[in-house]
């Protein structure tokens, strides 16, 4: 800038009014000063532009510019006294301590301090450490943390658990799993579900979708429901205990500890049969039927037609057969139905055959008898003349192989001209052989000789009939 030059001509004021010394003003008026300078862009003023504009433009610009802080506050964090600026209020240009509202359990107070004159700067956050104890138990128990931790972390590896699975089954039976047997016994503290289970050691026994089961060989769960394991137990009347090792695998492949399927078997229980009696007649073909009773029963199934007893050969002296005639499901007492096929030597004596059924021994006592044997009864009349028989008469024509006494007799047509009790004979009739005396014979009302044949036949106390 220059000063303009009035020419010190004292009529010349140029907006000076302050005497004059040595002809020229002491204070110059602004607005006779010049800028000469380049031109400042960030003020906008170039040459030529006089001082008084100049100022303007820099007062302005001052006037807008941010007021500069009086002074930094600090506050203290609680914990590791990180330091927060207070906030400057741009419209008043006064300090305010931004910081936590004070709640129960949360305390903020203003810190006393000497490292600034007027103090006051820093404040303090205080928690009570029995208030958040207290709040942070009451949340836990109403909010479950759990999932929200636990997604934000590895997921450690939690195996399945089995324990033992302990059956009883009776002898001679086969055990089908079910899913149950293995579920009540397995537990996933992720509550994984059951996927598989591995059969290990002593598998023997086992059979997996009908076929022998190899150890080692997993059985998804699915296959258990559709009842493709079984156990079959030994053939043998012992009771015994049998224990395989067993694994469960969950949804997530990880595998249990292993546990133990113990099986005892029972003892057989036998049936206990009663022995009947069939009485059968020698030398003839006999068909027979007859009860077997049993006891201890346990739901055995005997089938019909059985073959309990089988000996000689069909049509022949000597052939035997029993047979049972119907399918029993034997519970704790009953009877097996039995037919006995037989023709009996003529010399046979009696006899007890024996049959195992079930694996339990019965046996059947036979008895044999041969029927009487009868002889002709000759009998001489006169003409006109009578007979009445006696019981010595049919005695003298009768034997028996067996000995057993005569019981009846009876007779066959003809028989016209006999009478019974005083009545005509009625063929076919049997007669107490007390009774033979009220029998009796008349001839014909001729006079020709003549010769009547009538049969005549006896059955013995055991009820066999002569042939």
């Amino acid at each position: 800038m220059y000063k303009k030059n009035c020419g010190c001509h004292p009529d010349i004021n140029c907006g000076c009014h302050q005497p004059n010394i040595a002809g020229c003003r002491t204070k110059v008026d602004l607005l006779c000063t010049e800028y000469t300078g380049p031109t400042l862009e960030t003020l906008e003023v170039g040459k030529g532009e006089n001082a008084n504009n100049i100022f303007k433009v820099i007062n302005d610009i001052l006037g807008n510019l941010p007021q500069p802080e009086d002074q930094q506050v600090l506050i203290d964090s609680v914990g590791n006294a990180v330091p927060v600026y207070k906030g400057l209020n741009p419209a008043s240009f006064i300090h305010e301590i931004k910081s936590i509202r004070g709640i129960e359990g949360i305390i903020v107070r203003d810190r006393e301090t000497t490292e600034c004159d007027n103090g006051g700067n820093e404040i303090d956050i205080l928690i009570d450490t029995n208030w958040l104890t207290n709040f942070l138990n009451q949340w836990i128990l109403t909010v479950n943390l759990c999932p929200l931790v636990e997604s934000c972390l590895p997921q450690p590896t939690h195996n399945p658990a089995t324990t033992n699975i302990v059956k009883s089954l009776d002898n001679r039976v086969t055990y089908t799993f079910t899913n149950s047997d293995f579920l009540t016994h397995y537990s996933d503290s992720q509550g994984h579900p059951l996927k598989s289970i591995t059969l290990t050691g002593d598998t023997t026994g086992y059979t997996y979708n009908n076929s022998v089961y190899a150890s080692g060989t997993e059985i998804l769960i699915s296959d258990i429901a559709a009842g493709k394991l079984n156990y079959v137990s030994n053939n043998v009347d012992a009771q015994y205990t049998k224990t395989t090792s067993y694994s469960a695998k969950d949804s997530l492949d990880n595998v249990s500890n292993n546990s133990s399927i113990i099986i005892t078997v029972a003892e057989k229980i036998f049936l206990v049969f009663s022995t009947p009696t069939v009485n059968l007649i020698r030398s003839v073909s006999n068909s027979k039927t007859a009860n077997i009773g049993f006891t201890n029963g346990t739901g055995q199934v005997i089938s019909n037609g059985t073959v309990l007893v089988n000996q000689g050969t069909v049509g022949q002296p000597g052939y035997l057969k029993i047979t049972t005639t119907s399918t029993v499901t034997a519970g704790n007492s009953g009877n097996i139905p039995i037919s006995v096929s037989s023709i009996p030597t003529g010399t046979q004596v009696n006899q007890t055959v024996n049959y195992t059924l079930d694996g339990s021994i019965g046996g059947v006592n036979l008895t044999y008898n041969s029927n009487p044997a009868t002889s002709d009864i000759v009998i001489n009349l006169p003409h006109l003349g009578s007979h009445t028989f006696t019981t010595a008469e049919f005695v003298a024509h009768y034997t028996d192989f067996d000995s057993n006494n005569l019981s009846e007799i009876k007779a066959e047509a003809p028989v016209t001209n006999y009478k019974y009790n005083g009545a005509p004979y009625v063929a076919g009739t049997w007669i107490p052989v007390n009774n033979v005396g009220q029998l009796t014979y008349t001839a014909n009302n001729q006079n020709t000789a003549y010769t009547q044949t009538t049969p005549w036949y006896a059955k013995d106390s055991q009820g066999n009939i002569s042939t």
